[in-house]
């Protein structure tokens, strides 16, 4: 039964690596080079930034789920590995789990990469911090664009989820 609990959580680190690569690598490494060499103009990277927010909800929805698998493997693993419980000294005080720490040292370092892609892309951290500028200023002038304040309120709850 432990071993089947151990099992099914590498398969979904497994898998939660090949979606990582699949689809968030490139988009994240390849964000604004076209823009990297000219002058960034008021309302394009705004733009961008609106393109992408499905796809960083997306992304969003799998550091969650990411962090709930992670959580699960460091809880199983210490509930196994409590010096003092039976189960322990019974059956697994000798037993190392290796396939398990591996894949959670592979997850982690891949999270590690997506994070540091994301925080050396200057050009996305300033085009997020236009964009809730954007945000902002539409919400404090809602009827100039033609919507309300509880619509912008809805669109930014529907996203922090």
């Amino acid at each position: 039964k432990i071993i089947l609990v151990f099992s099914s959580l590498v398969l979904e680190m497994r898998k939660l690596r090949k979606v990582a690569q699949e689809k968030f690598y490139s988009p994240f490494l390849v964000f604004g080079l076209e823009l990297e060499n000219s002058d960034l103009v008021e309302g394009e990277t705004q733009i961008k930034i609106g393109r992408l927010l499905d796809f960083l909800k997306d992304f969003a929805n799998f550091i969650t789920r990411s962090c709930d698998v992670v959580r699960n493997v460091v809880r199983q693993l210490s509930s196994l590995y409590i010096a003092t419980s039976e189960i322990y000294k019974a059956s697994f005080k000798h037993v190392h789990l290796e396939i398990v720490f591996a894949e959670l040292g592979a997850f982690l370092s891949q999270l590690t990469f997506l994070d540091e892609v994301c925080r050396q892309n200057k050009l996305l951290q300033h085009a997020w911090a236009m964009y809730k500028r954007m945000t902002k200023a539409i919400k404090n002038d809602a009827s100039r664009y033609n919507t309300t304040e509880a619509q912008i309120l809805h669109s930014r709850k529907s996203f922090s989820k």
